[in-house]
Parts: structure tokens; C-alpha cells; sequence
């Protein structure tokens, strides 16, 4: 049961996890923009909303978090190809 939790829920929750912080990101990048004008005190929202280094930064962070959910953490038959043994010894060193 451990091992089963640590192989499938674990990988399956950080790839959740993951994924859905880049989803959080690109959806405040979008949306800021309508709320900023509303809300006039708080200056955080107005400068992310209108800064378009900080807006870059956050797609670039969301870019880099999506890329490491699919590489690290994608399920198991998500475009993985199975695993098949190789032909030769996996202790040689050297070329």
C-alpha cells in the first residue's frame, strides 16, 4: 500500500499541483487586468495588472511550472512510452 501511494498518488497530486499553480498563473494574468480598475486600494493588483515585466515573469513561471508537471510528474500512460529492458549491462562505465 506504501508503495502504491508513493508510485501513483504521489506523482498524480504534484502533477495536479503543479499544473494547476501554471493554470492559477496564466488565469491572473488574464484576469487581473478587469478586476485592477475596480479596486482602486490595493496597489499590488494595480501594478500587476498593468507591468508587463511582472505579467511576462508569471508566463514564464507558468510555462516553467507546466513543463515540470509533464516532465516530472506525469502519470503513467500519459505519451510514456513502455519501458522495455535493454540489451546491455546497466553497471559498465566508460563509453
Amino acid at each position: 500500500m506504501n508503495e502504491r501511494l508513493r508510485d501513483v498518488w504521489a506523482r498524480r497530486c504534484c502533477f495536479v499541483v503543479t499544473l494547476g499553480t501554471a493554470v492559477l498563473l496564466v488565469g491572473l494574468v488574464v484576469m487581473i487586468p478587469w478586476f485592477a480598475a475596480d479596486v482602486s486600494g490595493y496597489p499590488l493588483l494595480a501594478l500587476y495588472a498593468h507591468d508587463p515585466v511582472i505579467r511576462r515573469t508569471s508566463l514564464a513561471a507558468a510555462a516553467g511550472l507546466a513543463a515540470t508537471a509533464f516532465v516530472f510528474f506525469r502519470p503513467v500512460g500519459w505519451f510514456r512510452k513502455s519501458e522495455t529492458p535493454s540489451d546491455s549491462p546497466g553497471n559498465i562505465a566508460g563509453a
